[in-house]
């Protein structure tokens, strides 16, 4: 129908009845207002629905988080493996895209949310800054003298200089040696911490 068809007929006296005018312009264009129908003809489908997020907690080893690791885990009968990138810290929370609850239609699968948990290490730490800390046990003869003595690192053992006389607690900055690179960061540093180990004996001490 068009509006001429609607209104030209209807006496000026008269009210209109707006709610048949209505219905006939909408049945006349294939639906209702309101339902399953657009105004003009056909049907709307509703977006497809997003699956839900799944969200777990993953606890890891202090070496898998300095250095980075796949770790394979299991999440509601799937197999899968996650990569934890280097220098992850306890709390951080990682997403694996696709891999939460899938969707009730044809939308897309929700995501999977990790709370990473860092198991703590007897001698290292991570700060806040990025720096990798080791307390590193010296003898007296050692602090008393000077010595070499060898640091663990999360890419294998290297050689520090312990300067002669140094003092229980003093640090020491090896350049590169802390947490690896990655795409966005360059290898952070390792800061030991000397701490002097007294001996049992005096003829220990020398």
């Amino acid at each position: 129908p068009n509006l001429e068809d609607l209104f030209g007929g209807a006496d000026p006296n008269q009210p209109i009845d707006f709610g048949s005018i209505f219905d006939r312009l909408f049945n006349g264009m294939g639906g209702a207002p309101g339902g399953a129908a657009g105004p003009f003809g056909g049907f709307r489908s509703a977006a497809p629905m997003r699956g839900r997020d799944l969200e777990g907690e993953l606890s890891i080893e202090f070496a898998q988080a300095i250095r980075g690791a796949e770790v394979s885990i299991n999440v509601n009968g799937r197999d899968m493996t996650v990569r934890i990138p280097p220098g992850a810290r306890d709390g951080a929370r990682i997403r694996v895209a696709g891999k939460g609850l899938p969707s009730t239609g044809n939308g897309q699968p929700g995501d999977l949310l990790l709370n990473i948990r860092v198991r703590p290490h007897e001698r290292f730490w991570l700060e806040e800054s990025g720096e990798l800390h080791a307390r590193v046990p010296i003898t007296l003869g050692e602090a008393f003298k000077g010595a070499k003595v060898r640091v663990p690192t999360p890419e294998g053992d290297v050689v520090v200089t312990v300067p002669a006389r140094a003092k229980s607690g003093a640090r020491l900055r090896v350049r590169g040696k802390g947490v690896p690179a990655s795409k966005t960061r360059p290898a952070g540093d390792l800061i030991v911490h000397l701490e002097l180990v007294l001996p049992e004996s005096t003829a220990e001490a020398l």
